[in-house]
């Protein structure tokens, strides 16, 4: 029997092994008010938590429903009522639960009911958001703290966590093995948010007068000796992707001796290489695959990405769960760069470097200047309304400008991207100049959100500093009528 053959039957045994423990766990839900379209839903897929992909179950008439999951662990399953979080249930495999699920009910709309309520309750108190979302807003409160501060700030809100568990514990409302999992799970949720409140704070301390970033980098670095990335469980609680890609991010600026400059040029590739431990390896390629698509990014690297994670793990349950996300980015980046008759780049367009040198190339006309880029997912959601806007600007004798601000290494993804949605009208990729003279006229200390729309009238002038965007097509009607 050759090596191989070996490989090939003990992840079957392993697979088996899995099967035999894994208990079905169910979960009886009852909807009171108004039903959703589907309840969503997470569960482990491979084992493991936080890859963030969910399943759907759809309420009878009279509201019920069921969820059934084969557990070899205890799981948070985190629900969602029409695409928001309704509340979680931490399951443990073989137990059924019931609860019930009202949003009319401002006080308590998602309850677990029986002997594990208790503690279902406390967990849900925790956390009521899209795990993310939690993350960010959690570790706002460490961006303006310093190190010392933030230490004290992590153990405060631990220690208080930790003795509202205990005394469930003491009171016999919590099994010993829910307590164990959960205090793990917090620890974690603590570490993901001081560790993205880090590398933001990096940043900002990056750009002071006198940068001390030492004493960042520092705490930063004490967070993940004290729960370092190859930790048993990591992957069984639903941080466990934001942990491992938070200390992705530390590696990789510490490969760049913390200059942001020089970590660009770093191969995050190598650093997830190095840094991630094996057998938490294929759950993160994955997660970080997932989280891409899920982000809206449409990256090349991603089809790299996908392709190396295929190869090294040709037989993995994530690759059917990635290809529905996969496929419209493999179909952008096999898209030509050739423009369409009706699509033009804008005249010489890397030589304009101001929005006034480019709305003199179409002297005496009207212009709706859409501002975007290839990574911004909310642009790419408007361009689904442009068949209404050519219409509109059409009938006006408007001309559509799409101003991309993207950078220099974006420059063939920015052309497949304009065939790819269609867009038809005039095109340019700001410089570096007019990217500079775009954020002066939004006017926000620097900085732009997109998208970002414009109307100028046929002298010239910008009325429409922040004008509708094509998925408010009504108003937009309104403002052109206004245009001069």
């Amino acid at each position: 029997m050759n090596l191989k053959t070996i490989i090939y039957s003990f992840t079957i045994f392993l697979i088996a092994l899995v099967n035999v423990y894994a208990k079905e766990t169910i979960i009886n839900g009852k909807v009171e008010g108004k039903l959703p379209t589907e309840i969503r839903y997470t569960a482990p897929v491979n084992g493991s938590m936080g890859f963030d992909m969910h399943y759907s179950v759809k309420p009878d008439v009279q509201g019920n429903f069921v969820i059934k999951c084969d557990l070899t662990d205890i799981t948070v399953i985190d629900l969602y009522y029409d695409l928001k979080p309704a509340g979680s249930v931490i399951a443990t495999p073989g137990e059924s639960y019931s609860i019930i699920i009202n949003r009319d009910n401002k006080e308590n709309p998602f309850a677990v009911q029986g002997k594990s309520s208790e503690y279902q309750k406390l967990y849900n108190k925790m956390y009521g958001n899209y795990k993310m979302v939690l993350v960010h807003d959690y570790s706002q409160q460490f961006w303006k703290k310093t190190a010392a501060e933030i230490k004290q700030e992590l153990k405060k809100n631990a220690d208080s966590d930790n003795a509202k568990l205990d005394e469930l514990l003491k009171s016999s409302a919590i099994p010993k093995d829910v307590y164990n999992y959960l205090k793990q799970e917090r620890r974690y949720f603590l570490a993901c948010a001081a560790g993205y409140g880090s590398f933001v704070k990096s940043g900002m301390t990056l750009r002071e007068p006198n940068p001390d970033i030492a004493n960042v980098m520092k705490q930063w670095c004490d967070f993940y000796t004290g729960l370092p990335a190859d930790g048993i469980g990591i992957n069984k609680t639903p941080w466990g992707y934001l942990f491992l890609d938070g200390y992705v991010n530390y590696k990789w600026l510490e490969a760049g001796n913390f200059d942001y400059k020089r970590a660009q040029e770093i191969d995050v590739t190598e650093i997830v290489k190095k840094n991630i431990p094996p057998q938490y390896m294929e759950f993160y390629m994955a997660s970080d695959l997932n989280n891409n698509i899920v982000e809206g990014f449409k990256d090349e690297s991603m089809v790299t990405a996908f392709n190396l994670f295929k190869q090294t793990y040709p037989n993995s349950t994530y690759i059917k769960l990635l290809e529905p996300g996969m496929d419209p980015i493999i179909k952008l980046h096999s898209t030509s760069t050739n423009l369409t008759e009706s699509t033009a780049f804008v005249d010489n367009y890397s030589a304009i470097n101001s929005l006034d040198g480019l709305i003199k190339k179409f002297n005496g006309k009207k212009l709706y200047f859409d501002v975007w880029a290839t990574w911004c997912g909310p642009c790419r959601q408007e361009f689904a309304h442009k068949d209404a806007l050519y219409k509109l600007l059409k009938e006006n004798g408007v001309t559509i400008v799409y101003i991309s601000i993207d950078n220099n290494n974006k420059e063939e993804e920015w052309k497949k991207m304009i065939n790819y949605y269609g867009l038809e009208g005039q095109h340019i990729r700001a410089g570096e100049q007019l990217n500079a003279d775009l954020r002066k006229i939004f006017d926000n200390n620097g900085s732009i959100s997109i998208p970002w729309y414009m109307l100028v009238g046929a002298d010239g002038k910008l009325p429409k500093k922040h004008a509708s965007p094509p998925s408010k097509i009504d108003r937009l009607k309104e403002e052109i009528g206004m245009l001069k």
